[in-house]
């Protein structure tokens, strides 16, 4: 069984449906354009991690900055319309962040 977060017809926050019906059901559908690469599609939630100190933070602001402008992503080829980004950050605090982006 796969369980699906996307808007069900039923209009519950979930549904629960077989491997085989989740297949027929993506069958029908174009592939999602490429973000950045073969890394990241349309429709997909990245979650980064790795050790501290490995630029997780870097490689996500540049990623996020790319999208939310349009644009492409370096070394990779595909090149995206500007579109909204959610940035979630859970380490951080307002003063860490102010120190690595701020511009000044």
């Amino acid at each position: 069984m796969n369980v699906s977060l996307h808007n069900s017809t039923n209009n519950a926050a979930y549904e629960i449906r077989s491997s085989n019906d989740w297949i027929a059901d993506a069958k029908r559908r174009e592939m999602p354009r490429q973000l950045i690469g073969e890394l990241w599609r349309e429709r997909e939630l990245a979650v980064l991690y790795g050790d501290p100190g490995s630029a997780k933070s870097v490689f996500a602001m540049q990623a996020a900055e790319t999208l939310a402008r349009g644009g492409s992503f370096a070394p990779f080829s595909s090149r995206v319309d500007a579109r909204p980004v959610v940035y979630i950050d859970t380490m951080s605090n307002d003063k860490q962040f102010e120190s690595r982006y701020a511009a000044d």
